[in-house]
């Protein structure tokens, strides 16, 4: 059954109604019913019926703790999970109905992150080092900070926590966030409840008086000033109740949380019941009290507390005001640490924009994780020396005897002493070279490349007893597209001959090399190096949208980030951001136009074409047209067939890596390494 039918299906079951057949039967529509009674979907309903109400599987929370005040076997059963830690047999809310204590302890990588920022910046203070300046402990930034204001009014906030989705960053403009405290509205306003409310909107245009503040009734006027008349955090459903129905606020959040809970129908009209009979016996009037009742009920079960809020939103505050005044040690700490909704590539390339400067994995000078280079500033025009933990394949053990060996018996005089006193595997060894930590040999890294493979062949064979290296010559390299890079070389005589020197990749190979190796690049950005001139020509960089509002335009860019969301009418939106050396462009891509261009919107590099949406600030491209290239994906409207084509992440972050191979066959590989 095609699953928009199966969702049509399910949108028309009333809640509570499923474990019941026969008050199923009664609620669906006579038009409706016949359709339920079709063979297969009548089937659906009997077995979902049976698993209504059996938990869906036995979870176990990462960081919840149960604390009592004596052994906990005396209040509830335990067992023993399948990992192996002792947990509760009560599930949560069954925990909590008992009165015991239960705690979320979470970890948080934003925490790491600005605390790595903090020291590299106070260590480059400390080395003296010109125009470094100590940075401030995080608890002591100002709650007004003016450059930090300007970085959360744009909603320049990738890498920034909470504060870098597309939802967040457009919800940034349209308000204006200028402190702290709009930036914990921020993080407020963007939970489903106020987001999918309509509550959103209307909070933007009030805060920047575009719309005169109106109140559910008079009586919440001091309750909900201080969010312009619209419910933000849970605390404002227990207020509001409070208000207007004179509940106590133990009762107003026990209400809210009868409502977050209820299960039916018929439950939910009796807390309706209630809370109009209630709030009529204090004098409000009915259709005010069915108008607060309405947006209790949208908001209740989606929403922040207001400590949880200004906990995220200060958080978000201090690596905005850290990204701003000490970007290089804040791209330091973020290459090390953050695991936001973007790959790596995308928070590089925008402090490459802040002025910051990256240099590639370097065997002779890099440590495991990134760090600033020697002698560099923790602020704009300061440099991230990219860690080795940035190589793909490259293990801890390998990493850990590099760094051994460099620090007992100095630096690498060679290629072949690198080879000899680290000893990486084949795949590490490769690795290495393309993503440039070889570079210090000052050699092609093509002839690297060609040694490496030599080195483990001749290696391979000594080992095995297979025959002598001079019988038969190595393979020869050969790009991604198949096309010889050099060709064969003759093995290395005993005299010791040296190997020929061949000429460096191309620009888009060594782009691609790099990519596939580290999941960033340091030669070029793909667009100079990968897209023809013909897909880039007319196209508007991404930062200049607001110049082109309501207008249609073109925008080149690499898919970052996308979300593919069926739409009411079982048609689908899908959402993509594009990046291109300018910033990101956020792209929408309606029901009507989804089929015929979606597939392209996946492409390597891809070229959309659409008009420039202004909502308050935030822009967006509605996409009318698109074009994939790069990989398979030629001609208009094709997508990449191959999805390894992608320039969408490295493995193990939200894609596969780019293509890239340096045997033209499996057996030239097999052969390179001596197998």
């Amino acid at each position: 059954m095609p699953l928009p039918r199966v969702n049509a299906l399910a949108r028309r079951i009333p809640r509570g109604a499923l474990p019941d057949p026969s008050a199923l039967e009664k609620t669906l529509h006579a038009g409706n019913a016949d359709e339920f009674r079709e063979t297969r979907v009548a089937e659906a309903l009997r077995l979902a019926a049976t698993l209504s109400g059996a938990p869906r599987h036995l979870g176990l929370h990462c960081g919840g703790l149960v604390i009592a005040d004596r052994e906990l076997t005396h209040y509830l059963p335990l067992e023993r999970a399948a990992k192996g830690v002792v947990v509760s047999q009560f599930e949560m809310r069954a925990v909590e109905a008992i009165g015991l204590v239960k705690m979320d302890l979470l970890g948080n990588r934003a925490i790491t992150t600005i605390g790595e920022c903090v020291s590299l910046a106070s260590r480059a203070a400390r080395e003296g080092v010109a125009g470094a300046a100590p940075p401030p402990a995080p608890d002591a930034i100002a709650e007004d900070d003016a450059a930090t204001a300007r970085t959360i009014t744009t909603g320049d906030t990738l890498h920034c926590f909470q504060l870098e989705s597309p939802a967040m960053r457009h919800l940034l403009r349209m308000l204006r966030a200028r402190t702290l405290d709009d930036t914990v509205a921020a993080v407020a306003l963007v939970r489903p409840g106020p987001a999918e409310s309509g509550m959103k909107e209307a909070f933007c245009r009030r805060a920047r008086g575009l719309e005169p503040i109106a109140y559910p009734h008079e009586r919440l006027r001091a309750t909900l000033a201080e969010t312009h008349g619209i419910m933000l955090y849970e605390e404002d459903v227990m207020r509001v109740a409070a208000a207007l129905c004179g509940l106590p606020l133990a009762e107003g959040e026990t209400l809210r949380r009868a409502i977050a809970l209820s299960r039916d129908d018929e439950e939910f009209r009796f807390l309706e019941r209630g809370f109009l009979a209630q709030a009529m016996r204090t004098g409000v009037d009915e259709p005010s009290a069915r108008a607060v009742w309405r947006d209790l009920t949208r908001f209740a079960g989606y929403a922040f507390c207001k400590a949880h809020a200004a906990g995220y939103g200060k958080l978000g505050w201090q690596a905005a005001y850290f990204k701003t005044h000490f970007p290089a040690a804040w791209g330091a700490g973020v290459l090390n640490h953050h695991a936001g909704m973007y790959p790596a590539w995308v928070h590089v390339e925008d402090l490459r924009r802040h002025g910051v400067a990256f240099a590639p994995p370097c065997a002779q000078e890099s440590g495991w994780d990134s760090t600033l280079a020697p002698g560099s500033l923790a602020g704009a025009g300061g440099t991230v020396r990219v860690g080795l933990h940035r190589v793909t394949g490259l293990s801890h053990a390998t990493g850990e005897r590099l760094l051994a060996t460099r620090a007992a018996a100095g630096p690498f005089v060679s290629f072949a002493d690198f080879m000899d006193r680290v000893r990486p595997t084949p795949p590490e060894l490769e690795a290495l070279v393309l993503a440039g930590a070889c570079d210090w040999t000052r050699r092609a890294r093509a002839a690297l490349l060609l040694e490496a493979r030599i080195g483990v062949a001749l290696a391979a064979r000594a080992g095995h007893g297979m025959r002598s290296a001079r019988s038969t010559p190595p393979p020869a390299l050969s790009l991604a597209d198949g096309g010889a890079l050099a060709g064969a070389a003759a093995a290395p005589k005993p005299g010791g001959e040296a190997l020929p020197e061949l000429a460096e990749f191309a620009l888009a190979h060594r782009v691609r090399g790099e990519f596939a190796a580290t999941g960033l690049w340091f030669a070029a950005h793909p667009l100079r190096a990968l897209a023809p001139e013909h897909v880039r020509r007319g196209a508007v960089d991404a930062s200049s949208l607001e110049r082109h509002v309501g207008r249609r335009v073109s925008v080149v860019g690499i898919p970052c980030a996308s979300r593919r969301v069926e739409s009411k009418t079982g048609g689908h939106v899908l959402f993509t951001t594009l990046a291109d050396e300018s910033g990101l462009a956020e792209c929408v891509l309606f029901p009507r136009d989804y089929p015929r261009w979606g597939p392209a919107m996946r492409a390597e590099i891809v070229r959309a074409e659409g008009r420039v949406d202004d909502s308050l600030g935030a822009l967006t491209l509605v996409v009318e047209r698109a074009w994939g290239f790069g990989g398979d994906a030629r001609h208009e409207g094709a997508p990449s067939r191959n999805r390894d084509d992608a320039l969408n992440g490295r493995a193990g972050e939200t894609g596969p890596p780019s293509r890239y191979r340096t045997g033209s066959s499996e057996a030239a590989r097999a052969a390179a390494a001596g197998a």
